[in-house]
C-alpha cells in the first residue's frame, strides 16, 4: 500500500489517566533452544479516541505485544514474564481466565489478520454477533439479534437484515473482515486491537476497512492498537507510532514526526522500502539488507547494527536503551545526536 501524505496527528494529554498502559513488558516463548525473549521490555500507552501504530518486519514481536495484552498467549509455551498491563486502570496481569474471559469482548476486543478462519463456518454471521452480545450483556436472543443487525449496518453491510442470515462463506474477503468488526464493536469495547487488518484485502478494499476502523475510533471514542507491517497503514489511520524490532520498541513519534524525520536507522530503512507512487529516480526499490535475527541468536550491543549502514563498533558492544528525545519522540540508537536520517538520508 503505497501513501503518499502521512496523518497528521497531536501529542497524547499526558494528564488524562491512560486507557492502556503497558509497563516493562516481558514475554518469552518456549522453543526447541530453551526459553526465549520474544518481547522486551514494551512500554507505551494508549489514550482514548487515539490510534497506536505498532509496525516492523515479521517476527519484531508485535502480536505477540497484541495477545499478551488480550491475554491469549499460548500457556504451553508463552509466558509474560514481568512487567504490567493495565486497562482503564484494571491490572490485568495475573487475572484468572474466567475474568479475562469477562473482559474480552467487552472492555477491549480484537479483530484477527483471517476472517474466514476467525469465523465459524457451521453458524450464521448474526448468530455469531449475537452470541457475544448474549456473553456480555445478557440480553435475550431477540435483542442480541437486533444488536447483531445494527452493528452490521455500521460496519456498511447493505441489507443487514438479510445478510445476517447469511454464512461466512457466503461473503467476499472485505466483507467476512466487516463481519469480524462488527462482532468487535457490537458489546462497544473501549479497546479494540487489529492485528493486520488489511492483510488479505487488495488495495481498494484495504483503504475501506481502514477508512471504517478510523470512523468507528472516533465515533465511539474508543481506542486503537493497530498492528500492522506496512508503514502505509499507519500513515492512514495512526495518530501515533511505535517501530520494533527483533522484539524491542525502537522508535516512537507522531506519524507526521516520522514521515519528516526518522530518529533510528530501521524506521528509514522501513521508509526508504515503502513503494512510491510517483518515483523519484528509475533505481530499484530500496530494500534492508539481512533478516531479522532469530530471537534465541540476538546479537550483542544493538540488535540491529548486523543490518544498519552505519554501525560503528560500539554499536556491536555497547547497549542501545530508548532515550526520551521529547515529549512525543524516543530512539534506541546510539548514534540519535551524530545521524541525519531522512529517507535514505546520510551521514
Amino acid at each position: 500500500m503505497t501513501m503518499s501524505e502521512p496523518r497528521t496527528g497531536s501529542p497524547a494529554d499526558t494528564s488524562a489517566p491512560p486507557l492502556l498502559e503497558v509497563d516493562g513488558l516481558m514475554v518469552d516463548f518456549n522453543t526447541d533452544q530453551g526459553w526465549a525473549n520474544i518481547v522486551d521490555n514494551a512500554t507505551f500507552r494508549l489514550d482514548r479516541g487515539t490510534t497506536l501504530g505498532l509496525v516492523g518486519e515479521s517476527g519484531s514481536g508485535k502480536s505477540v505485544t497484541s495477545l499478551a495484552v488480550m491475554g491469549l498467549l499460548p500457556k504451553s509455551v508463552g509466558r509474560v514474564r514481568s512487567g504490567s498491563i493495565r486497562l482503564d486502570g484494571t491490572e490485568l496481569t495475573g487475572l484468572s481466565e474466567r475474568r479475562m474471559e469477562d473482559i474480552r469482548g467487552d472492555t477491549m476486543a480484537m479483530i484477527f489478520q483471517e476472517p474466514a478462519t476467525s469465523l465459524n463456518p457451521a453458524f450464521t454471521v448474526g448468530d455469531q454477533i449475537a452470541e457475544m452480545v448474549r456473553r456480555h450483556r445478557g440480553v435475550n436472543r431477540r435483542l442480541a439479534w437486533d444488536r447483531a443487525i445494527e452493528v452490521l449496518g455500521e460496519v456498511g453491510i447493505p441489507n443487514a437484515r438479510s445478510r445476517a442470515k447469511a454464512y461466512p462463506h457466503e461473503f467476499s474477503g472485505g466483507m467476512r473482515q466487516r463481519v469480524m468488526i462488527a462482532m468487535a464493536i457490537s458489546c462497544e469495547p473501549r479497546l479494540l486491537i487489529a492485528d493486520e487488518p488489511t492483510t488479505a484485502l487488495d488495495v481498494t478494499i484495504q483503504a475501506q476497512v481502514l477508512a471504517l476502523l478510523d470512523r468507528l475510533v472516533r465515533d465511539h471514542d474508543m481506542a486503537m492498537l493497530l498492528i500492522t507491517h506496512d508503514l502505509g497503514v499507519i500513515a492512514q489511520v495512526s495518530d501515533e507510532a511505535l517501530v520494533m524490532y527483533a522484539g524491542q520498541i525502537v522508535e516512537r513519534a507522531l506519524v507526521s514526526e516520522l514521515y519528516q524525520l526518522p530518529r533510528h536507522p530501521y524506521s528509514e530503512g522501513l521508509l526508504v522500502s515503502m513503494p512510491q507512487i510517483a518515483p523519484r529516480t528509475s533505481a530499484r526499490l530500496a530494500s534492508i539488507p539481512g533478516s531479522p535475527p532469530m530471537p534465541w541468536q540476538q546479537p550483542s550491543g544493538c540488535r540491529f547494527h548486523p543490518r544498519c549502514p552505519y554501525a560503528l563498533e560500539r554499536c556491536r558492544h555497547d547497549e542501545a536503551i530508548l532515550v526520551q528525545l521529547s515529549e512525543t519522540r524516543s530512539s534506541r540508537c546510539l548514534r540519535v545526536d551524530e545521524l541525519d536520517l531522512g529517507r535514505g538520508g546520510n551521514e
